[in-house]
């Protein structure tokens, strides 16, 4: 592992979130955090991972019916449930498009607050998103972007989403909620899932870079859900039991362009899930990663996901390429468990860019050379992520997307890195 420190003029500074609190107990509005101590949520078993592989029970409103390979939800009898023969479509039936500076948000031709922003940001640049009354009119629990990590640009529909619960701790009842944002109509909104119970988002949001169905796993669930514009879907259970907080990605080169769903579970076990069915990976229980609190991260520059973290091996990380070979990489310089880092990427040279939030410091992590480099410098006002936090990397826009959520206070910023 090769660490250095970046210090020229023009180089990235990023300010990191304090680590979240979560279901543990701890007080989240008293300035106090529990994240770092590494304490888990607990499950009604007080156990650290479920190994019943009984799924929680969902909320009454919703109702079931079983396909041949998943079961379809919908979060309100007014809703229909569609069939395992669906084909998913997008909003509009259109394929998405692809490359820095194109699509209707950041094209050259786009109108959108956050195209004309990003056009005129310049490298290692912050900028602050104007004030929106969308965001600031919404309800929101305080607690809903606690141990939170990455959410998702739809390629399809060109919108921001991201999923988290409030936990159990901090809100009764504790639904978990959809958080939207669409660039055309520069709007905020908020819908609820029908899942509720003890949890966060963790790292548990991924997207279909073809369709723009959306994934989220949740808290000791080994049923991953599925989202395809309209209703929710269960997929196939795991072939394992989950730990309480998991990491998951979309990895667009497995089956040969066909995509696949990853999905990295404490203690190195590893699965994928190839449309029909689940199949574990060779693992790396050998040389685990942790037990929760993991992080899985596609990279679509180098055609590769990022997976590690978790308590009690907070540094070790792995590369998983598209033959789903799994390489061992040189232990972090700091733990990356998602209580106490966030793991973006930057869509333009695949570098990840990595909060510590122990000491309020930015990493850029070149997985290629096994290379840390702290970042020191940069221009523009950068935020101040707090407790509650998440962030989208947007490749149409060649930027990450950070959303701050502290209080009362709503705030949106933008980070070009090249």
């Amino acid at each position: 592992m090769r660490v250095k420190v970046m210090t020229m003029a023009g180089a990235l500074s990023l300010v990191s979130a304090a680590a979240c609190g979560g279901d543990n107990g701890t007080n989240q509005d008293a300035g106090t955090t529990g994240g770092s101590s590494g304490a888990p949520e607990t499950s009604s078993s007080g156990d650290a991972t479920s190994n019943s592989g009984d799924a929680p029970t969902t909320s009454s409103s919703e109702t079931t019916t079983t396909s041949s390979s998943e079961t379809t939800t919908t979060s309100s009898p007014e809703e229909t449930t569609t069939s395992s023969s669906e084909t998913t479509m997008s909003s509009s039936g259109e394929t998405s498009d692809t490359g820095v500076g194109v699509g209707p948000v950041c094209g050259p031709d786009t109108t959108s607050v956050l195209g004309q922003l990003v056009q005129n940001l310049t490298p290692k640049t912050w900028v602050k998103m104007p004030e929106n009354t969308s965001l600031t009119g919404l309800t929101l629990d305080y607690s809903l972007a606690y141990y939170a990590d990455s959410g998702v640009w739809d390629p399809v529909r060109h919108v921001v989403r991201w999923v988290g619960g409030p936990g159990a701790c901090c809100a009764d009842p504790a639904i978990y909620r959809m958080l939207t944002y669409d660039p055309a109509k520069d709007e905020w909104s908020v819908s609820d899932t029908p899942f509720t119970g003890t949890g966060h988002a963790y790292d548990g949001n991924a997207v279909h870079s073809t369709t723009g169905d959306h994934y989220f796993t949740r808290y000791y669930d080994k049923v991953v859900r599925r989202w395809d514009g309209s209703n929710w879907h269960d997929l196939p259970a795991l072939p394992f039991g989950v730990s309480a907080a998991q990491g998951l990605a979309w990895f667009p080169s497995l089956q040969g362009g066909a995509g696949g769903l990853v999905f990295a579970n404490g203690n190195g076990q590893l699965a994928w899930f190839d449309g029909t069915q689940w199949a574990s990976v060779s693992d790396a229980q050998t040389e685990p990663w942790g037990t929760y609190h993991v992080f899985a991260e596609h990279n679509p520059v180098l055609n590769a996901v990022w997976i590690g973290g978790g308590n009690q091996a907070e540094r070790v990380h792995y590369r998983l390429d598209s033959t789903l070979t799994l390489t061992r990489l040189d232990d972090a310089p700091f733990d990356l468990r998602v209580s106490d880092s966030f793991h973006s990427v930057d869509p333009v040279t695949g570098k990840f860019i990595v909060t510590k939030r122990a000491d309020d410091s930015f990493w850029e992590f070149d997985m290629d050379q096994d290379e840390w480099t702290q970042i020191t410098d940069t221009s523009g006002p950068k935020p101040l992520l707090g407790a509650s936090a998440f962030h989208v990397s947007i490749p149409e826009c060649g930027v990450i997307l950070y959303f701050v959520h502290n209080g009362d206070t709503r705030e949106v910023f933008l980070y070009r890195h090249e």
